[in-house]
Formats: structure tokens, sequence, C-alpha cells
């Protein structure tokens, strides 16, 4: 539900593609590195009650395929050059999920600077050449 809010935020303040999808992965990876994360592990899954998981596994596919609608809106607008759109939307997805780790590898300066830092590879890949 978390990070379905942010995505709606995301699709009401963002005015292109690429923008929406700043916005978004901003907001997830402040989330996982926050007071407030992380968001479940995809490990932890499995103790939860079937019914449970299968819900959690729907609302992940549901804001993945979020992230695929993004990158094809900025395809249609022109901030996102022409790629696959379903394998950079799993890239993102697995990017903002392991987002979460960060602080074990390195020592985290503000969030804003590391969201910035971390999700750069990406955001220039799709940026138009």
């Amino acid at each position: 539900e978390q990070t379905q809010r942010i995505q709606n935020r995301a699709q009401r303040e963002g005015d292109s593609g690429i923008k929406k999808l700043e916005i978004s992965c901003r907001g997830i990876f402040y989330l996982q590195n926050s007071s407030t994360g992380p968001l479940i592990r995809y490990n932890n899954l499995i103790a939860l009650p079937p019914a449970k998981r299968k819900l959690i596994l729907e609302w992940t596919h549901r804001c993945s395929a979020q992230f695929g609608q993004f990158i094809r809106d900025g395809m249609g607008d022109g901030s996102i050059r022409s790629i696959d759109a379903s394998v950079a939307q799993n890239m993102l997805a697995g990017a903002n999920m392991t987002a979460m780790e960060l602080p074990r590898w390195k020592r985290m300066a503000a969030l804003e600077v590391e969201s910035m830092k971390y999700l750069h590879l990406f955001f220039n890949g799709l940026q138009p050449r």
C-alpha cells in the first residue's frame, strides 16, 4: 500500500514518464531506508500464510507493472528512449527491493543524495541518446 501511495503521487505530480518514474523510485528508496521501512523482504514471504503471501505478490506485481506504464509513458512523451519496458520495469523493481541493503555496503549520507547516486545508472540508461 505504501508503494502504491508513492506511485499514485508520482502519477499526479510527474509531468513526464521519466519524472513519474523518478518520483516513484526515489520515494521507494527513501521508504526502504527510513525509519518507516523497509518493505517486506521476499525471502521472508514464506513465513506468511499462503493467502497473505499471494496478496503481497499480487500487489508487488501491480507495482512493478506501474513502473512499466511510467516507462511506456516516457517513451510516448520522449523523456525515455525506446527500450523493452518489461525488462526495465523488472530491473527497477529489483533495484527498489534491494535498496534496503545499501547501508550494509556503505555509510549513508542524506537519503536524497543517496537515492540520486543509487538510481543514477538506471536513469542515465533510460534517457534518450
